[in-house]
């Protein structure tokens, strides 16, 4: 079971990630919190759960939520 943000840019501050390129980033956490230009959204664990990114991406922070 993985999230994968599909997305082009560089990924900065990213936390306990077990696969990472330009294409996607797949986590395999939990629970997480991702932050996206200071924008805060919860993901919860969920089996085959795509999260699309559109637009300009500042900044992408994937936090373990137990930390």
């Amino acid at each position: 079971m993985f999230y994968y943000l599909k997305q082009s840019l560089k990924v900065i501050n990213v936390k306990r990630i077990l696969n990472l390129s330009q294409e996607y980033v797949e986590i395999q956490l939990p629970k997480t919190i991702l932050k996206i230009n200071g924008k805060e959204m919860y993901i919860s664990y969920i089996e085959g759960k795509e999260i699309i990114i559109k637009g300009k991406i500042d900044k992408i922070i994937i936090e373990d939520f137990n930390l």
